[in-house]
């Protein structure tokens, strides 16, 4: 189980550092040229540079909101475990104080 969270939390941080230079790099809605480059309309490929940031964005957005939810998930600390251990230390004061009677 530990290297399960340990491989999420690697996971997380390196979608996180992705989401952040692909946001950078995007140009803006005004026409602006982005941070880190200029704006080429197209490339060899047929689509534009802006569509495949774009879409990458948006899936590192998805990702992003999933390793959450799982990390959440697997950091999260179980209230069976808690209760149970509260009612052991209940039961054994109520014994205690029924040994000295």
């Amino acid at each position: 189980m530990d290297f399960i969270r340990l491989l999420v939390v690697i996971i997380f941080l390196f979608v996180c550092f992705v989401l952040i230079f692909f946001i950078l790099i995007q140009s803006g809605k005004g026409g602006s040229l982005g941070i880190l480059g200029g704006s080429a309309s197209n490339t060899p490929f047929g689509t534009s540079t802006v569509d495949i940031v774009e879409k990458i964005t948006w899936w590192g957005i998805v990702l992003f909101f999933l390793l959450s939810i799982i990390s959440a998930i697997l950091f999260a600390v179980p209230k069976k475990k808690i209760i149970i251990e509260e009612e052991k230390t209940n039961f054994e004061q109520i014994e205690e104080k029924s040994d000295q009677n």
